[in-house]
């Protein structure tokens, strides 16, 4: 099997909760990418298990997954697989692999045995790495991922985006995207205001946006 084959949104989840169990002792970590929108509900296939560590955290991160016999770390490559599906899991940390903050002020939700990035933040570094991706293939399964990630929002109003959660989600950026993707009424679900000259997403939501959300709902499903 090769490092490029896909694994269905099931197997990837599978893999997730292994690493939550592996890492129940990491000082902190969170599954971020495909995976943690496997996780939330997608159903994309994607490649791989990618996690971030705080700084300096790389190192026990691999040591707790080796110790796990769940897990195979090769010896001179620290090349790392779930070994049930042969699924790699790569392990990031800030500011070179992983390009947005990650601290202990970071937040992040649980979701069964696994930890993952706060929605609105997966979101914000799925902003950020779209356009720098070096191949059209990687740029739609970001396209699709941010997609998710609207709805996932959308459909559960207490992870709806802040502005200051999302800073690479500019008013450019959301014109742009929407340009050669679609999806406006995406962003609009999610709270987005293309009524604005600035950025994006409200501090805090008010009553009549709820309704105009919920009522946009409806129309949705109808047709």
């Amino acid at each position: 099997m090769s490092r490029s084959d896909t694994h269905p949104p099931e197997e990837i989840c599978e893999a997730a909760m292994a690493v939550g169990n592996a890492l129940a002792r990491c000082e902190k970590y969170a599954l971020v990418g495909g995976s943690a929108c496997a996780v939330l509900g997608s159903t994309r296939a994607t490649e791989d298990v990618d996690l971030v560590v705080l700084r300096g955290g790389t190192a026990n991160a691999r040591r707790l997954l080796r110790e796990s016999s769940d897990f195979e770390v090769q010896p001179r490559t620290n090349y790392t697989t779930y070994k049930a599906k042969n699924i790699e899991v790569e392990i990031l940390t800030p500011p070179t692999l992983f390009k947005e903050p990650f601290d202990h002020n970071t937040e992040i939700i649980t979701i069964e045995d696994a930890k993952v990035l706060k929605p609105a933040l997966l979101l914000n570094a799925k902003c950020g790495s779209i356009n720098g991706r070096s191949t059209e293939t990687k740029k739609d399964t970001d396209a699709q991922d941010i997609g998710f990630l609207l709805d996932f929002c959308a459909e559960n109003p207490d992870y709806l985006p802040k502005a200051t959660e999302v800073p690479n989600a500019t008013k450019e950026f959301v014109g742009n995207h929407i340009h050669y993707y679609g999806g406006q009424e995406d962003w609009v679900r999610a709270g987005y205001n293309f009524e604005t000259d600035t950025r994006v997403f409200p501090g805090e939501l008010s009553i009549e946006s709820v309704y105009k959300r919920s009522e946009m709902r409806e129309v949705a499903q109808l047709d």
